[in-house]
């Protein structure tokens, strides 16, 4: 994703981002235990419920790539807070220059940082431009970001997206961005992301509907297949029958030639 907007999958900014790969991992409903464990963890200490937060965006962040000062915005619907952990210690901090009091914070492996994007009236708080310090040498460090939103994530986002990455380890095809960004420059972004909503979820229907009809055919199919086999088998037993018949007979008449 580095260097390419794609607002489905949270990457709006990326030259905030120089020489970061990130990925957004499409978990939603479908989460292992573990991830289910850290969810419950973070909306337990929070307070934000689970339903209005993204999935985990995973930052692979190589020696001198870094994070830009910035907001967290997007251009739909901007986050309301957001969430950082640290998931390697040899990375760099992450700065809050515009605080009241300048924060810095160094890497904790397992730490996370929540803060708020908007204040009590829904406007951007300026007070939440934040940085990720370059890593100068050495391996490279790992963080995620998720993001709460003031409405909760769509069903289609939570179940269905989930469904179609699990078989690219949690990774969404790209071809979904283009359909989503297709629908909402036509159809604007709240009929756009609508719509593709309600088409993320009819296509699995789609799909189930399709392989239950499989299944019929190809078990009618079957059981034609083997009506057939029975039918012929039962054919020849008959053939047979009616040859052991007439064998008897014949000899009869043979035998009555000889006594003439």
């Amino acid at each position: 994703m580095e260097g390419k907007v794609d607002p489905l999958q949270l990457n709006t900014q990326p030259e905030n981002y120089p020489g970061v790969a990130s990925v957004m991992l499409w978990h939603g409903m479908l989460q292992s235990p573990g991830l289910k464990a850290v969810e419950e963890r973070i909306e337990q200490v929070t307070g934000f419920p689970a339903a209005h937060f993204s999935d985990f965006v995973i930052d692979k962040i190589e020696p001198g790539a870094h994070w830009k000062p910035h907001y967290d915005t997007h251009p739909y619907y901007t986050p309301m807070a957001t969430i950082i952990v640290f998931l390697t210690e040899n990375g760099g901090p992450v700065v809050y220059p515009s605080s009241s009091t300048p924060v810095k914070v160094l890497p904790q492996k397992g730490m996370a940082i929540v803060h708020h994007n908007t204040d009590e009236k829904n406007q951007m708080d300026m007070s939440t431009v934040h940085a990720l310090l370059p890593v100068k040498e050495g391996e490279a460090a790992y963080v995620a970001r998720k993001y709460v939103f003031t409405t909760p994530v769509s069903t289609a986002r939570r179940v269905a997206l989930p469904v179609f990455a699990f078989a690219f380890g949690g990774k969404l095809p790209g071809v979904f961005s283009v359909f989503h960004d297709m629908l909402v420059e036509k159809f604007g972004v709240e009929d756009g992301n609508t719509y593709f909503d309600k088409a993320c979820q009819f296509i699995p229907l789609l799909l189930v509907a399709c392989l239950v009809q499989y299944l019929v055919n190809y078990v009618r199919e079957q059981l034609e297949g083997n009506n057939k086999n029975k039918s012929s088998k039962s054919g020849e037993k008959e053939k047979k029958g009616q040859d052991t018949k007439k064998q008897p007979s014949s000899k009869k008449g043979k035998k009555g030639t000889k006594k003439d």
